[in-house]
């Protein structure tokens, strides 16, 4: 998603991917670091959450129709990042 005042995206990128490895979806967050999901395939899916000058972090995650998954990411900042301060 992109905001429409800022070239850039508003939050974090999200990579989705099956249990094969194949990318599914790949997105940004809202604003406030949110983002919904639908209409996935019921597997163990991988989930992304990246965002610049932070460390990455993954999980797996079940997914199950009918069933709302909430995966809570704390993308902390690179040492770079933080001696640069």
């Amino acid at each position: 998603m992109a905001d429409p005042r800022q070239e850039q995206p508003s939050g974090p990128a999200v990579l989705l991917r099956d249990g094969h490895g194949r990318r599914l979806i790949s997105t940004f967050t809202d604003g406030q670091g949110r983002h919904a999901l639908a209409g996935l395939p019921d597997d163990h899916l991988s989930l992304v959450a990246s965002a610049p000058g932070r460390h990455p972090e993954a999980r797996r995650i079940l997914v199950r129709q009918g069933v709302p998954v909430t995966a809570d990411f704390t993308l902390r900042a690179r040492k770079e990042e933080l001696l640069a301060r």
